[in-house]
C-alpha cells in the first residue's frame, strides 16, 4: 500500500504548519463570512459569564447566544484525535478550545 505522501513531504508541511503556528480557530470563522441564518433554533442565551452551559455549543461572534460552531466535525475530529500534535488532554481542557 503506497502512502498518500512521502515522509519528506510529511515531515515539510509539518514544518510548514509550525512554522505558521497561528491558525484562526473555527470559533472565529464568521469574522471571514457572513451566513444569512447563524442558527436553526438551536441557539441559547449565553450564560454571565460568557461560557455555554452545552459543550457542543460556542459563543456567537457578538457573544449573545450559544450556537453550533459551523463546522462541528472538525471539533469531533480534534477530540478524537488530538490534532495535529496528537494531544493527550482532558475532554474539559480539549473542549474549551
Amino acid at each position: 500500500e503506497e502512502d498518500l505522501l512521502s515522509q519528506q513531504a510529511a515531515r515539510e508541511l509539518m514544518s510548514l504548519v509550525k512554522e505558521m503556528a497561528d491558525f484562526p480557530t473555527n470559533a472565529q470563522d464568521l469574522k471571514f463570512y457572513k451566513t444569512l441564518r447563524e442558527h436553526i433554533g438551536e441557539a441559547e442565551t449565553i450564560e454571565k459569564g460568557g461560557g455555554c452551559s452545552n459543550p457542543y455549543l460556542i459563543p456567537n461572534s457578538n457573544a449573545t447566544l450559544c450556537i453550533l460552531p459551523g463546522r462541528i466535525d472538525i471539533a469531533r475530529h480534534f477530540l478524537r484525535s488530538g490534532g495535529v500534535d496528537g494531544l493527550k488532554e482532558s475532554y474539559e481542557r480539549m473542549i474549551s478550545r
